[in-house]
């Protein structure tokens, strides 16, 4: 058995609050990349046209967008590591052995786009400080849930370029220290 029907019964086999809330988390999450992605994209274009008023708006949207991402990896984790290793980890497997999350790539255009649009920020220090303090929070909230649940095993926080995977053997750490400390300082 393959494709839909093979997906569809590991779905009915492995049924449970646990796994909703991870795919539910996630499906929230890459939502809410592609908002911070376009936030970015509207931002670089009223630094652009020297519009502070739009930049300032964007800063608050960013802030809320960010925030969301944070509540999104607490929905996402919220299960035991009981509950993770036979209703999450075991489906991803049997679904396809060396699952890694590859198709998440959401939020590696966001990072080039965020890495663009701060760069040419000038000014506006107070907000970048803000936005930059819920990032590192947002950020933490992803090592944590890593932490607990997908340090060594298959998860869907692979970082396909930065070569951060979960089932690799230093992937959390590299997450932790490399990942993070990007992200952040793509802002500062």
């Amino acid at each position: 058995m393959s494709g839909a029907a093979m997906y569809a019964e590991l779905r009915q086999t492995y049924a449970s609050e646990a796994l909703t809330v991870w795919i539910v988390g996630h499906r929230g999450l890459f939502v809410l990349c592609l908002e911070l992605e376009r936030s970015l994209k509207l931002m670089e274009r009223a630094i652009t046209f020297q519009d502070h008023g739009a930049t300032a708006r964007q800063f608050q949207r960013l802030s809320s967008i960010t925030r969301a991402c944070a509540v999104a990896f607490k929905v996402a984790g919220d299960m035991s590591a009981e509950e993770y290793d036979k209703m999450v980890v075991r489906p991803m497997v049997e679904a396809d052995e060396s699952f890694t999350g590859l198709w998440a790539r959401d939020h590696s255009s966001m990072l080039q786009q965020l890495r663009s649009t701060f760069a040419k920020l000038k000014g506006f220090e107070a907000e970048r400080a803000a936005i930059k303090l819920i990032t590192a929070v947002m950020v933490k909230q992803h090592e944590r849930i890593c932490e607990r649940f997908a340090k060594g095993r298959p998860s869907l926080n692979r970082q396909a370029r930065s070569g951060t995977a979960a089932n690799d053997p230093e992937g959390y750490q590299l997450l932790k220290d490399r990942f993070g400390p990007r992200h952040i300082g793509s802002i500062g």
